[in-house]
């Protein structure tokens, strides 16, 4: 699952709607679909940061 932000007003295909500005989840083969048709963008997902990697003995 990932997470979209509405662009363009629509209804997911369970049939909700959204409007511009709203964050929902939906599946990612739903989220390529609503992109490529300009209802939404992908919200980037927060990266952990790395952990530093103790150094070489």
């Amino acid at each position: 699952m990932v997470q979209v932000k509405v662009s363009f007003p629509h209804k997911d295909w369970q049939g909700n709607a959204h409007d511009v500005g709203e964050v929902y989840t939906c599946s990612e083969q739903e989220a390529q679909t609503r992109v490529s048709d300009g209802f939404v963008r992908l919200v980037e997902q927060p990266r952990k940061p790395a952990e530093p990697k103790p150094p070489a003995k």
